[in-house]
C-alpha cells in the first residue's frame, strides 16, 4: 500500500468521523484522540517506507557492483 493511499484512507476516515461525530455519544474526545494519533500513524508509514527504499538502495548498489566485478573480469580476461 502506498503512501498515498494511507493519507487517503486516514483523510477518508477523518471526514466521516467529522460528519458523525454530533451523532455519537463522546464524539469530540473521539476526535481529539484521532487528531492526537493521526501524526503518529503518518510518522509510522513513513519510517515504513523509508526502511523499504534503504532496503531497495542497497539491494540495487549489490547489483550494481556485481555488474561491475563481472565487467572488470571480462577486461582482464582479454
Amino acid at each position: 500500500m502506498g503512501l498515498a493511499d494511507v493519507v487517503a484512507i486516514l483523510g477518508a476516515i477523518f471526514f466521516i468521523l467529522l460528519i458523525f461525530m454530533p451523532f455519537i455519544p463522546g464524539g469530540p474526545s473521539l476526535m481529539l484522540l484521532f487528531l492526537g494519533l493521526l501524526p503518529l500513524a503518518l510518522l509510522v508509514v513513513l519510517i515504513v517506507k523509508i526502511w523499504e527504499l534503504s532496503s531497495e538502495v542497497r539491494s540495487i548498489k549489490e547489483e550494481l557492483k556485481a555488474l561491475r566485478d563481472e565487467r572488470e573480469g571480462t577486461k582482464d580476461g582479454e
